[in-house]
């Protein structure tokens, strides 16, 4: 394929620890599910990395997280299968904060997996072999989640993670374009899902210079696991309850700020920023609504929207709305370094 087009770009479909837990595979190779180390023979990304480094410049992979359940290695391993393929899922009692965070912390498992993978292969790094997460979507177990605030709430961790790993993540797909649509025989609109994407489109997307962000509001410890004994760490920025990441406009006249505030009160925001100036108070996009099953259809009073809003005075302490995706964007002054 090289010989034919030198400009093409060539991906391996992998499958890290984690997959192969939760499709049964580790099980299936007798494998206790907690102890599915990073190249053992139940890791089929590190058999390209193995095997035919050289052959590819990135590698697939993809996930599903399962809303209302978590991951129970002893069930996973007596064999028990969600049709048929996934496996160990039981119950799980969860805060509204646990529950939007769930899929973020898929992205967060990944990146736990990758970094890893280049301790072990420093070459990965030299080279830019790069990640691309090419399925993935938050659903509820038995049946589909329909789009709402909430839902829509944890999309908004998912991306702030992804976001979080650009060093390696460079791409990703959602399942699938038609989720973002309300769709009726003569009509179709953006649904919540498709209202996030086109917020984060708008406002955190191609261009961006990633900005550093750190806090002294560690996001707590993981309680429950997701697969086997992982994570290790909680996805989120160390400013919890909220999540946020932030970047710089591509001619550096503007900081953006992506927040996620998934509880039911006002959270305080106490910035400070280092290396630019603020120049003056941020325009703020906010995605929110009447309440956590808010959802916009075809034909119906949208229950979500997204409001531009001009904030006066705001100095460096902002409060962020309850059940809110909120988007600031500040304009700054460059320091000379």
């Amino acid at each position: 394929m090289r010989k034919a087009d030198p400009s093409i770009v060539l991906l391996a479909s992998g499958a890290m620890p984690d997959e192969e837990i939760i499709e049964g595979i580790a099980h299936d190779m007798h494998l206790k599910n907690d102890r599915v180390p990073i190249c053992s023979d139940a890791d089929w990304t590190c058999g390209f990395l193995k095997h035919s480094w050289g052959y590819f410049d990135g590698i697939t992979e993809h996930w599903y997280s399962r809303a209302g359940v978590r991951f129970d290695p002893e069930r996973a391993e007596k064999g028990l299968r969600i049709n048929g393929m996934e496996a160990g899922y039981v119950p799980a009692k969860q805060t509204v904060l646990q529950w939007v965070r769930k899929p973020s912390d898929r992205v967060r498992l990944k990146a736990e997996e990758w970094q890893e993978y280049e301790r072990l292969y420093p070459e990965m790094a030299k080279k830019k072999i790069f990640m691309s997460i090419d399925e993935y979507a938050y659903t509820a177990h038995g049946f589909r989640q329909g789009p709402n605030l909430k839902l829509a709430l944890a999309y908004a961790m998912v991306f702030n993670e992804m976001l979080r790993h650009t060093d390696f993540l460079r791409m990703s797909a959602f399942t699938m374009g038609v989720s973002t649509l309300d769709i009726n025989p003569t009509a179709a609109a953006l649904n919540t899902t498709g209202l996030l994407f086109k917020l984060y489109g708008d406002h955190m997307g191609a261009g961006l210079l990633p900005v550093a962000v750190s806090g002294n509001s560690p996001q707590p410890a993981p309680t429950q696991h997701l697969v086997g004994d992982l994570p290790q760490t909680s996805a989120g920025s160390p400013t919890y309850p909220l999540d946020m990441v932030a970047a710089l406009s591509p001619d550096r006249k503007y900081l953006n700020l992506a927040v996620v505030n998934a509880t039911e009160s006002v959270e305080p925001l106490t910035l400070n920023v280092i290396g630019v100036r603020l120049a003056g108070n941020p325009t703020l996009w906010e995605m929110t609504g009447r309440d956590l099953d808010g959802a916009d259809r075809i034909g119906q009073k949208p229950q979500v929207a997204v409001k531009k809003i001009a904030i006066a005075n705001a100095g460096h302490v902002l409060s962020v709305p309850p059940i809110s995706v909120d988007i600031y964007r500040f304009p700054v002054v460059q320091t000379p370094q």
